[in-house]
């Protein structure tokens, strides 16, 4: 049978899609490298001349997710939109994406959560913080010029805020996969009570921060509940 050859983009990203399933679905500590070479078909040598490692490869599937969400939500800072509302819009539209994946994401939160997981999510999150840090610090500043943010450290609040969203992310998945999900009133609580610690830190007038659309969160738990 004759050696099929990609150019190298395609087979790294072959390598980190079936990598990616292997690691949501055993985890990360328990998938050996030869099971990923198995799966995708390949040579070890060429599996090791794209990944050394099987911490490269890790690394390049995180690298690869974080990119993803920039390329959404890089565009939004060049976008004419008063500071508030880009703010709201550099997580709504990310957010669009996962309830686009509304059947995908308890199983991908149940995944990251395996103990064999942990390096996965923790490089995850943090890699993803300090990726948006920056993008949310530029909006900020805009906010802060506008007058309708009232902060010297644009940056730590940015970090501040990155990090109270991985907590409701926390908060908010593991209800999720709760054997009895918690009321519509009590997610919007978890969601309003964020907003509000997000206002705060900001300055920004109270009911101006919208980063998360309640209206498509609740309704995943209303349905865990009629089900």
């Amino acid at each position: 049978m004759p050696r099929i050859v990609k150019p190298a983009a395609d087979r790294q990203d072959e390598i980190l899609d079936v990598a990616q399933a292997l690691f949501l679905q055993f985890g990360y500590e328990s998938t050996p490298i030869q099971a990923v070479i198995d799966r995708v078909g390949i040579a070890k040598g060429t599996f090791y001349h794209h990944y050394p490692s099987k911490a490269a490869l890790l690394d390049a599937l995180v690298s690869r997710t974080v990119a993803q969400a920039r390329l959404v939500m890089t565009p939004i800072l060049d976008e004419p939109l008063p500071a508030v509302e880009k703010l709201n819009a550099l997580f709504l539209r990310t957010g669009a994406w996962k309830v686009a994946q509304k059947e995908l994401m308890p199983e991908m939160h149940r995944a990251l959560h395996l103990d064999a997981n942990l390096a996965l999510r923790l490089k995850l999150e943090r890699d993803s913080v300090a990726a948006v840090v920056p993008l949310m610090g530029t909006v900020i500043r805009q906010g802060v010029a506008e007058g309708v943010f009232d902060t010297a450290y644009p940056l730590a609040v940015a970090r501040i805020v990155m990090d109270l969203g991985v907590v409701l992310s926390h908060t908010l998945g593991d209800a999720l996969l709760a054997g009895n999900p918690p009321s519509r009133a009590e997610v919007v609580t978890e969601i309003e009570a964020f907003h509000d610690a997000v206002e705060r830190l900001l300055g920004a007038a109270k009911g101006s921060v919208r980063m998360i659309d309640i209206s498509h969160i609740s309704e995943w738990f209303d349905e865990r509940r009629a089900g």
